[in-house]
């Protein structure tokens, strides 16, 4: 799990992530020790970040086990050719997911995207087993959170709305309020499925 937004300002777009890697074992979460995958893929007029399952199951036809895939490789293969995450992308990765049915946590992307000087445009990604769906946040919703449940609330409870007219005086905040978040939870949780570094991008 994660912590993972997108934070549209009048001026830009502002994505916020954290970069701790963790993995379920025996039915508890635990911190994925040497492994920090990538959730915050910038790409020309946009930006994408991406949650919930880092790593999925590929099987091919020419062989007897399935392969580990990390989710970020396969990210960066798209842009490398594409220079963008479009309706192709989401439907290349749930065929790949629906090659083993042990692909059971869906992958959660969140995008945002300039489509001209001035207008800003955010959508939610569910990749799953056997399903896609998205939305396109309407003209008055100014982010889409992901990632654990306490951190999501948390942010759904703030009102950042006094920040929305410079993205990068709300980029700075959401950092803040992400490390404040952080901080705490190191403390009141058994276990913080959410942790630094945090990283950031600006679209403008």
């Amino acid at each position: 799990m994660s912590f993972a937004g997108i934070f549209r300002a009048k001026n830009g777009i502002a994505a916020v992530v954290d970069s701790k890697g963790s993995i379920n074992r025996d039915g508890s979460l635990k911190e994925d020790i040497g492994r920090n995958p990538e959730k915050l893929f910038p790409f020309p007029d946009g930006v994408a970040v991406c949650y919930g399952c880092n790593q999925i199951l590929v099987q091919n036809r020419s062989r007897i086990f399935s392969t580990t895939v990390n989710v970020e490789d396969l990210i960066y293969e798209y842009l490398r050719k594409h220079q963008t995450l479009d309706a192709a992308f989401f439907e290349m990765l749930q065929v790949k997911m629906g090659t083993n049915p042990d692909n059971k946590e869906p992958i959660l992307f969140i995008i945002g995207r300039k489509l001209w000087a001035g207008s800003y445009r955010i959508e939610y990604h569910k990749v799953g087993y056997d399903y896609l769906a998205m939305k396109v946040g309407a003209e008055a919703e100014y982010a889409f959170t992901g990632g654990v449940d306490v951190y999501t609330q948390a942010f759904q409870k703030m009102d950042l709305r006094s920040h929305l007219h410079d993205v990068e005086e709300l980029r700075k905040n959401v950092v803040e309020k992400l490390q404040a978040c952080i901080g705490f939870y190191d403390q009141t949780l058994s276990y913080n499925p959410v942790g630094g570094p945090i990283k950031s991008f600006v679209v403008r």
